[in-house]
């Protein structure tokens, strides 16, 4: 995904349905704050939109693909969108995710 940053918040698998802290990753706050890590009650900015479009995964056994890598088993990990919410710029912990596997 080159450089991003990222939102760490629990958010809930919309595929097997398990809640786990996630790593969001997004690319919307641009050059400004590239490589970043942010929790819920962070400050962004209050100039930014109402939400971060964000690409989370999950790794659980029931979600992902099994693959075969030299005689080793392991689970490809399944990606998902989620919309972290801001309110006046702080992380809410509030957001979407939706089934489809991003771009």
């Amino acid at each position: 995904m080159g450089f991003y940053s990222s939102v760490n918040i629990p958010v809930r698998c919309p595929f097997c349905g398990t809640v786990e802290e996630r790593e969001c990753q997004t690319k919307d706050l641009k050059h400004f704050f590239l490589m970043d890590v942010w929790r819920k009650g962070d400050n962004i900015l209050a100039d930014f939109p109402k939400e971060l479009q964000c690409v989370a995964s999950c790794a659980q056994p029931s979600c992902g693909t099994m693959k075969m890598i030299n005689g080793r088993s392991y689970v490809q990990e399944r990606h998902f969108t989620v919309l972290v919410k801001l309110g006046n710029g702080v992380i809410t912990g509030e957001y979407e995710a939706f089934e489809n596997d991003p771009e």
